[in-house]
């Protein structure tokens, strides 16, 4: 007779209920520390034969008690939500952490689940530095919204003298120059000579260039507040956090692609034309080790652009993708399809040609975006094919 314990996992707690066939043994709630966990191993060491650990994936909630599990070489099965939903649903509705734990048990009791694949250390470390890099780049965007409104008081002109805020150059002008009196302070000579000693590689001929732009943008600019204004000592606080950001932002990038870069998953990506390192690396973090993926149709269901589709009697709903993946990954991927559009010109892809057949097909050609996300499919296919075989892209 089969044992089993589930465990309701919520903030810091779990409801832990364990049966022994169909008779209940221990039911009680207990916290996600040292303490708690040894209560949970006492529930464990009670069955004369291991026990089936079963408790669902709630993000990093349940990283404790997996992480138990795998410490005390426990049989645990991380169960996913939606499968956990449908197999304990019931026409009465009654949610409780109790009763979700009781149910879990009961639904579960002698079905096989299978055990979650062994996630490499590799691959793990990678994923972490990928959502980094995703929350440093969100914090950056609402960093340089800031400053942006900020300057539209002070000195919005000077926004135009570099195409890209969050670079170098733009960054050292905004703090040295937050409003255009900063500008008429200096001579076009210091001028030209300061963009020089804070971006050398620029050249001469272009910062005397950039120079002269920042002084006719200086002249002719009116703000709407004086230099002693404390608006501009937010143009200059902003601008010191959003500087802060980029330079980490940089250093996660070159941490994640040194790392991705000894996979080799991320030298077969890498030879695809339109994908640089940056792309690879983030592909390699979310995707993680491809091999898991025995079809080309489990990683299109892993990414969320597998079909959805709903008929019913006469009914027949539009098809769309079902976004239940790696809403990351799909971003990603996305934009790749975009960037080799881009660069078109520099090189030949099947994506490319693909996506114009679609575009072009005579009788009903297809939507950019409907495009777009076919094309991701066949980058998928060929990813797959890739890794799964080891060879270089080929035209």
């Amino acid at each position: 007779m089969g044992g089993i314990i589930a465990l309701d996992v919520s903030m810091s707690k779990s409801y832990v209920v364990a049966y022994l066939g169909k008779t209940l043994i221990v039911e009680k709630e207990i916290k996600h520390t040292k303490a708690g966990f040894l209560e949970l191993q006492d529930i464990v060491n009670a069955f004369q034969e291991a026990p089936k650990i079963i408790f669902e994936a709630t993000g990093v909630y349940s990283k404790p008690v997996e992480r138990f599990c795998e410490l005390n070489s426990l049989d645990y099965h991380l169960l996913n939500p939606l499968e956990v939903k449908m197999r304990t649903s019931k026409l009465r509705r009654n949610k409780t952490d109790k009763t979700d734990a009781h149910q879990m048990a009961k639904a579960y009791l002698g079905v096989e689940t299978k055990k979650p694949p062994k996630i490499e250390r590799a691959y793990v470390d990678l994923k972490i530095l990928a959502r980094m890099y995703f929350e440093i780049d969100f914090d950056m965007n609402i960093k340089r919204s800031y400053l942006h409104t900020a300057l539209q008081e002070t000195f919005p002109e000077i926004a135009n003298v570099q195409t890209k805020m969050t670079s170098i150059l733009a960054l050292e002008l905004v703090d040295r120059f937050p409003h255009p009196d900063y500008v008429l302070q200096l001579s076009e000579i210091e001028l030209k000579n300061y963009i020089l000693r804070v971006c050398p590689n620029i050249g001469s001929k272009r910062a005397d260039e950039k120079a002269l732009t920042l002084i006719s943008k200086a002249e002719n600019s009116y703000p709407s507040c004086s230099v002693d204004s404390y608006l501009v000592e937010k143009v200059r606080y902003y601008n010191l956090k959003l500087k802060k950001i980029v330079l980490e932002k940089k250093k996660i990038l070159k941490k994640l692609i040194e790392k991705a870069s000894l996979l080799p998953d991320f030298k077969l990506i890498v030879s695809i034309p339109g994908i640089g390192e940056k792309t690879a690396a983030l592909m390699v973090a979310e995707m993680g080790n491809i091999h898991r993926f025995k079809t080309n149709k489990q990683l299109n269901a892993f990414v969320g652009i597998d079909i959805q589709r709903y008929q019913s009697g006469k009914y027949l709903a539009k098809e769309h993708i079902n976004k239940r993946g790696n809403k990351q990954l799909r971003k990603i991927l996305f934009y790749s399809i975009e960037n080799m559009l881009r660069c078109q010109k520099f090189y030949r892809s099947h994506i490319v040609d693909y996506y114009y057949y679609l575009r072009r097909k005579e009788g009903c050609p297809k939507m950019h975006k409907v495009a777009v996300i076919a094309c991701i499919n066949k980058l998928l296919k060929c990813i797959h094919s890739m890794v799964i075989n080891g060879t270089l892209y080929k035209y």
